[in-house]
């Protein structure tokens, strides 16, 4: 059977002299079960981001200078209701419409998980998280860190 169909039925019981009575028609519909598929596309993981654009990989984690665009891709057979962005367990944002993005500025250095909650139009839920560092030296120094880092092996 497929998601979100209705299907109808009715029973037509005939006897030995061929007669029949015909029943009233029943139906149901399916519902949609399985849960919303979301994902963070940006910040990617393993990555060094200068002002909202990546730059390289970064073997380290992910490295943010500078604000940043958060980007998720959400998709579910029952639609989206809306997709909840959260910095450190806080909620931040509501996004009801495609694309479903967030505008980050903080200004303080340090570690933060970034989560996604997806809600479809039924109820059902996912949830998607990246770690990330928000670097607040100026990134030449950073690059020419990487630069050393990469010329000598350490």
């Amino acid at each position: 059977m497929n998601y979100g169909t209705t299907y109808y039925w009715k029973v037509v019981a005939w006897d030995n002299h061929g007669a029949s009575t015909v029943g009233p028609i029943w139906g149901f519909t399916t519902e949609f079960s399985l849960p919303p598929e979301v994902e963070i596309t940006k910040p990617m993981k393993k990555s060094f981001y200068l002002r909202n654009i990546r730059l390289f990989p970064c073997p380290f984690g992910t490295i943010i200078y500078g604000p940043i665009d958060i980007e998720v891709n959400v998709t579910s057979a029952a639609g989206i209701e809306r997709v909840e962005f959260y910095i450190n367990d806080k909620l931040v944002e509501n996004d009801s419409e495609e694309p479903y993005s967030f505008r980050w500025a903080p200004i303080l250095s340090g570690r933060y998980t970034l989560k996604v909650l997806a809600y479809d139009n039924i109820g059902n839920q996912a949830q998607d998280e990246i770690s990330v560092l928000k670097w607040r030296i100026h990134p030449a120094l950073i690059i020419v860190g990487f630069l050393l880092l990469a010329r000598f092996g350490i």
